[in-house]
């Protein structure tokens, strides 16, 4: 297990993990971060008492999630049918994922864009209404494997700038002349 590929031992394991079945846990790693890793079969003892191995498998990559959770820190009108959100970066984070839904609905008509940045400007939306804007971390593999983080920053009730403009009413209006 590396965080380099390069720097991988095919005959020397820096971790062992000994499992009969097919899968094995690795723990204490660090968030937000890629490794790569070898498996090699143990097929047990030879006459001698020395371990006898099997060819090690290819060099593959492993990731862990991003860890955090992106804190809102403005969310706000841009026009009649666009709304900005904006939020601190999350370490590891290779982008985050934003859901995004009228308050009056549910979650199920959510919409979903992907950005690098820690900002989105949400376009196309109902005019006088109200959203909802969920925002996850995530990291992809090279092979396309998406690891979402555990937390997820949250804003409720941004509202789109108004169409229905009302005139203040005035009342005892009169004239002054000279």
């Amino acid at each position: 297990l590396s965080q380099d590929p390069n720097a991988i031992d095919l005959n020397t394991p820096y971790e062992s993990a000994y499992v009969n079945a097919g899968s094995a846990s690795v723990s204490s790693l660090q968030a937000g971060t890629t490794y790569y890793a070898v498996v090699r079969p143990y097929n047990g003892y030879s006459y001698n008492h020395s371990k006898v191995y099997g060819a090690p498998s290819n060099v593959f990559e492993l990731i862990t999630c991003p860890d955090g959770e992106p804190v809102i820190t403005y969310a706000g009108a841009v026009s009649t049918n666009s709304i900005q959100v904006a939020w601190n970066p999350v370490a590891g984070a290779a982008g985050y994922i934003v859901n995004y839904y009228r308050s009056d609905l549910n979650i199920d008509s959510a919409a979903t864009v992907a950005t690098a940045d820690s900002a989105v400007v949400l376009s196309n939306l109902d005019k006088d209404c109200e959203y909802t804007v969920k925002v996850t971390p995530y990291r992809v593999s090279s092979n396309n494997v998406t690891a979402l983080g555990s937390g997820t920053g949250n804003v409720y009730n941004v509202k789109v700038k108004p169409t229905k403009c009302t005139a203040p009413i005035v009342k005892n209006y009169f004239s002054y002349n000279n």
